[in-house]
C-alpha cells in the first residue's frame, strides 16, 4: 500500500506522463477530458489554459493543467480530491485505448452520377 501511495504522491508532484497515449496531442487530449469530465456530472471550467474541476460551480476541488506530454493535477480541495484523481486516470485509460478513426477517403468528395441519365434536366446540386 505504501508503493501506491509513493506513486501517487510522485504523479501530484511532477505529474502524469501521457507520452504513451496513441495519437496525443495536448489540445485534444484535454478536450476529450474536458467532455468526459463533464459526461461524468462534474462542473469543469477553463480558465488560462488550465481545467478546474469540481462538484458544483461554486467550489473547485482539483486544478488540472497540460503541458506537451505531462499533465499535472493539484488539489484545491481535501474533500473530494480523490474521487476527482480516478476519473483522470480512467480518461487517461479511455485515451489509451481509443482507436485512430478511419479517415475519410478523396474519393468521397467525388461527385457520382450514378442514378442519372444524360438525358435528364435536372441541375446537380451541391
Amino acid at each position: 500500500m505504501s508503493n501506491v501511495k509513493k506513486i501517487l504522491k510522485r504523479a501530484i508532484k511532477h505529474g502524469f506522463d501521457l507520452a504513451s497515449v496513441p495519437n496525443y496531442t495536448a489540445h485534444t487530449f484535454k478536450a476529450g477530458l474536458f467532455e468526459f469530465l463533464v459526461e461524468n456530472d462534474f462542473s469543469v471550467f477553463e480558465e488560462d489554459e488550465e481545467l478546474y474541476v469540481g462538484y458544483d460551480p461554486f467550489l473547485d476541488v482539483a486544478k488540472v493543467s497540460i503541458e506537451d506530454f505531462t499533465m499535472k493535477v493539484a488539489p484545491l480541495h481535501d474533500e473530494g480530491f480523490f474521487e476527482i484523481l480516478i476519473q483522470l486516470f480512467k480518461y487517461i485509460t479511455v485515451a489509451c485505448k481509443a482507436k485512430e478513426e478511419p479517415k475519410p477517403d478523396d474519393d468521397d468528395d467525388e461527385i457520382t452520377t450514378e442514378g442519372f441519365s444524360e438525358d435528364d434536366s435536372e441541375e446537380l446540386w451541391l
